[in-house]
């Protein structure tokens, strides 16, 4: 479990980044079954989504694995449990895939 993210059957297309520095950090990409994507968020423990880009910080935008100008559509949600701070961002533009980015990292 990556980043304490439970992920359905339907997830595929990975794309892992780690980074080490003073925190150890992951950022991750995967595609899912639309269908899905209410469980996945509800099996992650996961607040609810909300509107925009809210969940990422221009920092993160820049990253080449956060295409932030190419999201048109998105939702979002940012948590932090105990020290693991998982930020969450959903490209919701085809109706019947949702590309999920993700940010992870212990503080």
């Amino acid at each position: 479990m990556l980043a304490k993210l439970k992920l359905p059957a339907s997830a595929r297309d990975f794309d892992v980044h780690h980074d080490r520095g003073i925190d150890e950090r992951y950022r991750f990409s995967f595609r899912l079954d639309r269908k899905d994507l209410n469980v996945f968020i509800s099996d992650s423990a996961l607040p609810p989504l909300e509107s925009g880009l809210r969940a990422i910080s221009k920092a993160d935008a820049e990253a080449p694995e956060w295409p932030r100008s190419q999201l048109k559509q998105v939702t979002g949600v940012g948590d932090d449990r105990s020290g693991l701070v998982r930020k969450v961002v959903v490209d919701l533009s085809d109706p019947s895939v949702a590309t999920v980015y993700v940010k992870s990292f212990r503080t």
